[in-house]
């Protein structure tokens, strides 16, 4: 499961690349204050959802070679005690037989 900060650092990545604008791998990392193997971990995890990613070492950034997008929506939204909701967990109508018919069961 992702937290809100890679999931941002993902969507980042996403945009740079769709722009050619990354920069070199160590330049890139630096950027997001991540390592160079988590961000190779992060381009895997692009390209495990197929997008087609080579790097071009003439202009020095990530490009996509297939149509690829990446769309992350993420709501958060606080709730203060006014605005919640009771919620009931229910309850069980029982005859009062029933009640009879368990005692004397005893």
């Amino acid at each position: 499961m992702y937290t809100l900060k890679q999931l941002e650092r993902l969507k980042k990545l996403h945009e740079l690349i769709a722009v050619k604008k990354t920069g070199t791998p160590c330049e890139l990392a630096e950027n997001f204050g991540i390592s160079r193997r988590s961000l190779f971990m992060m381009i895997e995890e692009l390209r495990d959802m197929r997008a087609k990613i080579l790097y071009s070492r003439s202009n020095n950034t990530y490009y996509y070679e297939n149509d690829f997008d990446l769309q992350i929506n993420v709501s958060i939204q606080a709730i203060t005690s006014g605005d919640s909701v009771s919620i009931s967990g229910g309850s069980i109508c029982v005859d009062s037989d029933f009640y009879r018919v368990y005692r004397n069961r005893k």
